[in-house]
């Protein structure tokens, strides 16, 4: 039996939610630096690039904290799952009352009515993946976002207990910028998510471990650590989560304390990261229509170069080096790419170095299973082929000796 058939403690690729809190680690500094923040300005703008763990920070972390501290918490908002005449707004709705009001400022009152809180309790209102109102609703044109952000701010001036705490990429901080002077503070305060150092790295890995029977030799978490910083030390929560969690499911579950010999033979971060790659292409591959091939070879010569190093590419209006921006930005939702905005234009390139060896070794088993596919597809057809010729000369020459009864 492996430790997967008991569950794992880590999530994987996919992010913390509110009930994961009890196994979320690793950001106490940044829960406690937010928090005052937010408690002492109306409005505050939460960012970071992609993989940062924005979305897990503020479901396993935020969101318990508030409460904790005396906050009202409104349900966690985007503005990207709406519809109607304007879907911004009514994303919203939906997520704070479960029927429609005609403002923010009357959802935050028809709110308040079924509370008895007091006078001075202070409300939070969180839009997650804030991004969202640049990028769904191609035909929204920018007097829709500008209503949303009028009905913030009514909703702000109608209240003075609000608070509001935009989450968003930090490549479409230059698209917010025009918005800015709708809200209280003009969206001046701000907050920037950071990967994370080794020492909180750690506590990620041995912090969900605590109660479980489980334990890492300490010369084990810093090799798995170390093998996953960049060059400038610093770890990819996403990929920490997807090394741990495959780390853990092959573990035999009678292996309690986790070696670093268990790290290089259950764990290892290469084989890891190339299932995280496969199943992300699998994914894109169903979404976008996108054939596995075009965007294995798209991975190969666009995003590594011949040195073996990350390269970037820039996006175009429709494709970005012949691949459909919708796929991939779909690879930025799966974390396999990080977005890095130059002088207003989007450049693209791969989350972390230790990826380029997996998407290279996984792209070469890839091609070899291919060839050795189309070499047992042609002796298969080699050998219908010479079944045919046979039967048909047998056909041909008819009945055990006709040939010469007919002569």
């Amino acid at each position: 039996m492996t430790s997967s058939e008991r569950g794992t403690p880590y999530v994987g690729p996919r992010p913390f939610a509110r009930e994961d809190a009890q196994r979320f680690f690793g950001r106490t500094r940044e829960l406690g630096e937010v928090f005052s923040l937010v408690a002492a300005h109306r409005t505050v703008l939460l960012y970071g690039e992609t993989g940062t763990g924005k979305t897990s920070l503020v479901q396993a972390g935020l969101l318990p904290f508030f409460a904790n501290e005396g906050f009202v918490v409104l349900p966690v908002a985007r503005v990207g799952l709406g519809a109607g005449a304007n879907a911004y707004v009514s994303s919203v709705l939906s997520s704070w009352l479960s029927d429609a009001s005609s403002s923010l400022s009357a959802a935050l009152a028809a709110f308040r009515m079924t509370r008895q809180d007091e006078e001075t309790t202070p409300y939070l209102a969180i839009f997650d993946q804030f991004e969202e109102l640049f990028t769904s609703y191609s035909g929204r044109q920018s007097e829709y976002r500008r209503e949303f952000f009028k009905q913030v701010a009514e909703a702000q001036e109608a209240d003075s207990r609000l608070r509001v705490l935009l989450v968003m990429r930090e490549d479409f901080l230059a698209s917010l910028e025009p918005f800015a002077h709708f809200l209280a503070d003009e969206m001046q305060t701000r907050y920037r998510l950071e990967r994370v150092q080794p020492a909180a790295a750690i506590e990620m890995v041995v912090g969900p471990l605590v109660h479980s029977g489980y334990s890492f030799e300490q010369e084990a978490v810093e090799s798995l650590v170390h093998d996953l910083a960049g060059a400038e030390g610093a770890v990819e929560p996403s990929l920490l989560q997807v090394v741990c969690y495959r780390l853990f499911s092959r573990l035999p579950a009678e292996r309690t304390v986790i070696t670093k010999a268990d790290v290089e033979f259950y764990g290892d971060s290469d084989q890891a990261l190339e299932a995280f790659y496969e199943d992300a292409l699998a994914a894109v591959v169903r979404q976008t229509g996108v054939s596995e091939g075009r965007l294995r070879e798209w991975f190969e010569k666009s995003l590594v170069t011949e040195y073996g190093t990350r390269a970037m590419v820039v996006q175009g209006v429709r494709e970005t080096a012949g691949i459909p921006n919708v796929a991939v930005e779909f690879m930025v939702n799966c974390y396999l790419l990080r977005v890095e905005m130059r002088n207003g234009v989007r450049w693209y390139e791969l989350t972390h170095d230790r990826l380029i060896g997996p998407v290279r070794s996984s792209n070469e088993r890839w091609r070899g299973a291919r060839v050795a596919s189309t070499a047992q597809q042609s002796a298969r057809r080699g050998l219908l082929q010479r079944l045919q010729q046979w039967r048909q000369g047998l056909r041909s020459r008819g009945p055990k000796g006709s040939d010469s009864e007919g002569r």
